[in-house]
């Protein structure tokens, strides 16, 4: 190739190199800016856009878009998550890691979190789903953020905060096998710029999937009531003061356990004994009718403090009770009230 040949070659991918840069700076001139997220992965308010770690944040209004109305939908929304229920015990992976324990004191793998307070009990987990603002999932080890149990990731489920302006959401939907589902909220300012409070409940009732062949009672059916209110005070300019107070009552046959044989090498079940196995698949025989009775409360306070524009103190105070009961109503577990406090930087 000549000499002048070469520069004129190089001068025309110059030339196209720079018109391409200009129809790129005027198409991002005419798009719309993209919506910036604020997320708490870090334990500090800051875009997503900006957190070093694999984080997903998905906000309460695509939620709704895509019809996400339960915990179990979300793995269709977030990279590597898979959530699933046994029995009434909530198994979340992250990545591939979680575990799968019935019992009643294990904790999973992956740290999930309601408005920044950590709940252990996996059939606890799921209470808190309702008027979501936003989800985050961190994935990979985060022991350093989030302490204990989160070898696999965490999960932040954050509600809709008060607002000094009115605000009010309702939901209500209805399906096959007898299901009303529904969900609300309201709020707005008792005094503006110093109280707000929001009042959200849930519900949910359905019809069971199969029968227990044994007794003629439904299994697999879910009825579920949940409430919450939250109280947001302003005492002074630097000071804020939240106060969330729940409540979860489950009492159904939802996570029956189906299975062919006993779990006991040379026991028989009641169906092998009788000779008589479910005639279909989502059915059971069982002379005993499965049983899922939750009761779930709890209160939150959390006091920040701002000390400059890039630091703060937060306290974050919690009383609460979890009890699976069992058949004749006594509580098997009971949590603590507890005390922590962060500091944020």
């Amino acid at each position: 190739m000549k000499r002048s040949t070469r520069i004129q070659t190089i001068a025309s991918l110059a030339a196209l190199g720079w018109a391409g840069a200009a129809q790129a700076q005027s198409a991002a001139a005419q798009d719309p800016a993209l919506d910036e997220i604020i997320v708490t992965a870090q334990k500090r308010s800051e875009s997503v856009q900006d957190v070093p770690l694999a984080v997903s944040a998905v906000g309460g209004a695509t939620l709704d878009r895509l019809g996400v109305g339960n915990p179990l939908q979300l793995g269709a929304t977030v990279p590597n998550f898979n959530l699933q229920t046994n029995s009434g015990v909530t198994y979340i992976y992250l990545r591939g890691v979680g575990n799968n324990f019935l019992g009643l004191g294990i904790d999973s793998n992956v740290a999930y979190h309601a408005n920044g307070v950590y709940i252990a009990r996996p059939r606890a987990q799921v209470s808190s789903y309702f008027d979501v603002d936003r989800i985050e999932v961190v994935r990979g080890p985060q022991g350093d953020l989030y302490g204990r149990n989160a070898t696999g990731g965490s999960i932040n489920v954050i509600t809709r905060k008060p607002t000094d302006a009115f605000s009010a959401n309702a939901t209500l939907s209805v399906g096959n096998y007898g299901l009303v589902q529904g969900e609300a909220g309201v709020g707005g300012a008792i005094v503006p710029g110093k109280v707000a409070v929001r009042a959200a409940g849930f519900f949910v009732d359905r019809g069971g999937y199969g029968k227990n062949e044994a007794t003629g009672k439904d299994v697999d059916n879910r009825k579920e009531q949940a409430g919450r209110l939250t109280v947001e005070l302003t005492p002074s300019e630097p000071l804020t003061i939240e106060i969330i107070a729940d409540y979860f009552h489950a009492n159904d046959a939802w996570g029956v356990v189906h299975q062919a044989g006993s779990g006991i090498p040379g026991a028989l079940t009641l169906a092998e004994s009788l000779g008589n196995f479910p005639s279909k698949i989502r059915n059971v025989v069982s002379g005993v009718d499965p049983n899922r009775k939750i009761r779930a409360w709890g209160v939150q306070g959390t006091a920040t403090l701002d000390l400059a524009d890039n630091m703060s103190l937060r306290s974050i105070a919690i009383a609460g009770s979890f009890c699976p009961c069992r058949a004749d109503g006594r509580v098997s577990l009971s949590l603590a009230s507890i005390l922590r406090r962060s500091f944020s930087a």
